[in-house]
Parts: structure tokens; sequence; C-alpha cells
């Protein structure tokens, strides 16, 4: 049974003590920023973190192991850094064997294992690396717990975030990683990351095209900031437009089909990348770019020569699912686009194949 004061009979009284008072420690520290991927595993952040401490808390099999290797460990060692390998450790082995049956506490407050997690989550925001607490804030979204204990772990990384953000102490990078993080939480977290937007706004000038693409990717869970980012977002891709690739500029317009209110000067400079790398782009996602442009419906002079100049190269060579996007895309706009209709014609001749698409362009078949 759990409780405050035992948990698998080590006493655990001065656990929290012991890691408040680190916390306190750190706070007068500042670690070394630590650039990391996103999908890397956390607790492997390296700044901070003794390695003969990490080969004792990596060893750890149980609860207990880990009550006891955090009892042991000298407390200047114990680090924010620390802190991220202590918690990934003690929610893996919690989730895991004998420690993942559920135990149920006379005491109406939090469980043992709840107030140690609580305290590492503490001791880990005085990191003075970004990367750090973001490696505590991936430990807490990657297992379960009560919803009032998620929120409660969740809401400490918070907290210290806007902080950062609000001091401008925080990269976009490092911003953006938390926006990912906390959607994955849930709808109840899409309040917070629209303060992100000043920030975000602030520091969307020189992106890097990663991060770029990365906020793209975001930019549906904005809200009530949605207009104001997209529009730093797509004066960034405008003006960095031919560094994009043919896969980069397909994903960006399925994500504005998501959105609204999007800038017309960006669909302009995407269909005059379209036009310029026609020769670059492969049909696949040539028919997204179409398939897109129709969602979004717009049709300029750069797409429709894009387009046009496409199907004089590929004729009838083109695949069944390219050629109904090319009709639906002059359906969608009456575009009585010849070269687009002899291609369809070609089309149905060489393939004995007809799609409903085809059918309203009313366009007689050349035989």
């Amino acid at each position: 049974m759990y409780s405050a004061a035992y948990e698998d009979g080590v006493s655990i009284e001065e656990l929290p003590v012991l890691i408040k008072k680190a916390t306190a420690e750190s706070l007068l520290d500042s670690d070394r920023p630590v650039h990391r991927r996103i999908n890397e595993q956390p607790g492997a952040t390296g700044a901070g973190a003794s390695p003969k401490v990490s080969a004792i808390i990596k060893k750890c099999a149980s609860i207990k192991d880990v009550y006891i290797a955090l009892r042991k460990v000298d407390p200047k060692d114990l680090t924010p850094a620390i802190g991220v390998e202590a918690l990934d450790k003690l929610l893996q082995v919690r989730d895991i064997g004998p420690d993942a049956r559920p135990k149920r506490s006379k005491s109406p407050g939090p469980d043992g294992v709840s107030l140690v997690i609580g305290e590492l989550c503490n001791l880990i925001t005085t990191a003075g690396s970004s990367e750090v607490i973001l490696d505590g804030l991936r430990c807490v979204v990657r297992h379960r717990y009560s919803e009032e204990d998620r929120k409660r772990y969740v809401d400490t990384f918070v907290h210290v975030i806007l902080s950062r953000i609000c001091d401008g102490t925080i990269r976009l990078p490092d911003i953006l990683e938390a926006t990912l993080l906390l959607v994955s939480c849930g709808s109840q977290y899409l309040n917070t990351v629209d303060h992100f937007w000043q920030s975000i706004v602030t520091q969307a000038v020189d992106m890097e095209k990663e991060d770029v693409l990365k906020l793209y990717s975001l930019l549906p869970y904005f809200k009530s900031s949605q207009s104001v980012v997209l529009r730093a977002v797509a004066r960034n891709t405008t003006k960095n437009v031919l560094s994009f690739g043919a896969e980069d500029v397909a994903y960006i317009l399925s994500v504005l089909t998501r959105l609204k209110l999007v800038p017309q000067t960006l669909l302009l400079s995407l269909t005059k990348w379209m036009n310029l790398n026609l020769h670059i782009i492969p049909e696949k996602e040539f028919s997204s770019m179409v398939r897109c442009l129709q969602d979004l419906r717009y049709l300029d002079a750069n797409s429709s020569k894009a387009v046009e100049r496409y199907v004089r190269i590929k004729g009838s060579a083109s695949t069944e699912e390219t050629m109904d996007a090319l009709a639906l895309y002059c359906q969608a706009f009456r575009w009585r686009s010849e070269p687009v209709f002899n291609s369809v014609s070609d089309y149905f001749v060489a393939n004995h194949k007809v799609r409903r698409s085809w059918g309203s362009l009313s366009w007689e078949t050349k035989m």
C-alpha cells in the first residue's frame, strides 16, 4: 500500500524534502543549452548529469530502486538533468511489473509516487536550459496518469514555459516543441498555446526550413492567434520559397486547406514555385498540389500554366489519379483548358477508362 511515509518498505518522507532542497540550489545555477531532436528518448540530456548517477538510475528496476538511488545521491549531483533521468525511470518502472498494479491509498491526498513525481517536475523546471525542461515535459506526456495528476504535472512545465516566453529567454524551436507536446495532451491546452503567438511572430523572421514546416504542422491548433501566426510564417515562406522542395510545397498546401483566411500572396508564391520547378515535381506531389489548390478555390496564371505544361509533357502517360485531379480542377473553376481536355481524351482512348469527373467536362473525345 502506498503512503506518503512508505513505498515498498522504504521510508520516503525525506525524498520530497531532499528534492526540494536540490530544486532551491539549482535555481542558483544554469545549465548550458543542449540541442536535441524531437523524437529522441527523454532523460538523455547530458548537461549537468553525473555519469555515475546516470548509470545507477539506468540500472533501477523498481520504484524502490529509484527511491534508494535518490536517497543516496550526493545533493550536488541531483541536478535538473538528473531529475529528468530519475523521472523517466520512475515512470517506466511504475508502468511495468509488480509496480504497475493499482494500489489504493487511505489518504485523500497524493500518494508517495505522485509526491516524488511532482517534486522531480519542480526540480527539472529550474534548469537553465529549455531543452532540459522540454525533456521533462516529454517524459510526462509519454505516460498515463489520472486526469488530476496529469494536469498538475503538465501545468508545472506550462508555468515556466510561459514565464520564459514573457521574458524572451526561449528560442523558437523550443517554443514549437513545447507547442507540439502540449497539443498532444488534449484540447484543454489549445488556449495555452494561443499565448505563444507573440514570441513566435517575433522570431519567425529568420526561421530555419525545418522550423517553418513544423510551424505549418502546428497552425491548425492555434485558434484565436492562427491568422497572425499564419501571416508571419507566410512572409517567411514567400521570402525563402526557392529553398523548398516538392514534398515541402505539397505539405504546406495540404495544411492550408485546413485553415481559414489563407493569404493570397502565399498561394501566389507557391503557384509560382510550381510553374518554375515543374520539372522536379514527382507526379504524386503534383496531383496532391492540384487537389489542394482546388480545395482552396485557387486558380491563377501560374497554376494554369503549370497544369497545361504538365499535360503537354506527360500527355496520356499520367496516372488515373492525376487525370482525375486535373479534370476536377477544370470542373471546379469551369476552366475549359484545351490542353487538359485533350490529355484527358487521349487517356480515355489509350486506357479505355472513364471517370465521372471526366464526363462532367463536356468535351468531345477524339476517336
